[in-house]
């Protein structure tokens, strides 16, 4: 073999023993969460050679460096002894190889007793209802589904219930009020999940607690229910009124950001914003004369019985000219709706702001909903 066939030679086994090495690297980090997108690669490890490409894994240890947590990040170090074959003089050789993986997504940890701790939403039953405990924001359910919630994020309640849903072609329609008899119900598989069941006949109710903020399920368990002969079934949209209070909205200087619009919901000239579908409902207060984040209103997606995306509502803000109350109204074709479909808002808070540093030498996955957000308030968001 001449002397640049034996070099190549060389070289390709480098390559290829690098190769097996990421691999251990990349499969092994993935055990941390089992719903988890992978945004960058694992570190350099340094130049290993092997003649016949052979690695193995002696041990594997992972720990967390609790002094890295934030509301939105933990960091793990991975550290691995492995055993390769040296190229030059056969022998077994036994290395240390070290990598640190970050963790990110909203609401990640939340402060307790001044510590930040893992999150762990979950409902508990309380005299007057049900609480969500174990999170970055604060959520309380009235014990019946008309007595509504309080969502709390940043030291400001914002109080909410779902009303009624429209059925309407434009010029008939049908309304359905929720009666005041429903109680709820903690899962008895997941506690992060609390039922409201049948509350407009076959229609469910439910609440999903997730780590940056809740989903708002509207089930519809038989579409016959939304069906009238009073409307044309091809031209029927199915709204869903869901009602904020806005009473500490001027106290704490609370403004909607809806792409580059800004709006005072509280100015006596609000009457709706324009119907969104991609778009976010950022809400913001006023802190150290600074625009901050507090939560927004995400895609409100509609899922199948299979639970698989079919389609997305509409959203926008909306005031009752004659009660003066503020809903958040999503609305959907009815001819996108099946037995099984799901109307599904989404909220988000604890945005990461864009002077935090990304370093190219770290593995990042995301393991819950981020939102990234820009001076501007502009935010960029990641979902999984």
């Amino acid at each position: 073999m001449s002397a640049r066939a034996k070099k190549n030679l060389t070289i390709y086994s480098v390559l290829f023993c690098v190769a097996i090495i990421g691999l251990f690297l990349y499969f092994s980090t993935r055990e941390l969460s089992s719903q988890n997108m992978e945004i960058s690669v694992t570190p350099m490890i340094g130049n290993i050679e092997s003649s016949d490409g052979e690695v193995r894994l002696i041990s594997r240890t992972k720990s967390e460096d609790v002094t890295k947590r934030n509301p939105w990040k933990r960091e793990f170090v991975v550290e691995k002894e492995i055993e390769y074959v040296d190229p030059d003089t056969g022998e077994i050789v036994q290395d240390t190889v070290s990598s640190r993986i970050v963790e990110v997504g909203s609401g990640l940890n939340y402060k307790k007793d001044g510590e930040w701790v893992p999150s762990n939403p979950h409902f508990v039953k309380t005299p007057y209802g049900f609480d969500l405990v174990e999170c970055a924001y604060e959520a309380s359910f009235g014990r019946t589904l008309s007595d509504g919630m309080t969502y709390e994020v940043d030291g400001v309640p914002i109080p909410m219930a779902i009303e009624y849903i429209v059925v309407s072609d434009g010029r008939s329609e049908k309304t359905f009020s929720i009666p005041p008899n429903i109680v709820g119900e903690i899962d008895l598989k997941d506690p992060s999940v609390l039922h409201f069941r049948n509350p407009l006949g076959n229609i469910d109710v439910t609440y999903r607690a997730g780590k940056g903020g809740f989903h708002q399920d509207v089930k519809i368990k038989s579409v016959d229910t939304l069906k009238t002969l009073a409307v044309v079934e091809k031209n029927t949209k199915v709204y869903v009124y869901t009602k904020i209070d806005e009473s500490r909205f001027v106290s704490d200087n609370v403004d909607v950001k809806i792409g580059d619009d800004t709006f005072r919901t509280t100015d006596f000239t609000f009457t709706m914003t324009e119907p969104v579908r991609d778009k976010q409902i950022l809400f913001t207060k006023l802190d150290d004369d600074k625009r901050v984040p507090l939560f927004v209103f995400d895609r409100s997606v509609v899922f199948d019985s299979d639970g698989k995306e079919a389609d997305v509502a509409e959203k926008q803000l909306w005031r009752n000219p004659t009660s003066q109350n503020l809903y958040l109204v999503e609305s959907v074709a009815l001819a996108s709706l099946a037995d099984g479909s799901v109307i599904d808002y989404h909220t988000q808070n604890e945005h990461i702001v864009t002077d935090t540093v990304w370093t190219a030498n770290q593995t990042y996955y995301v393991s819950t909903d981020v939102n990234v957000s820009a001076d501007d308030l502009t935010p960029l968001n990641w979902t999984t």
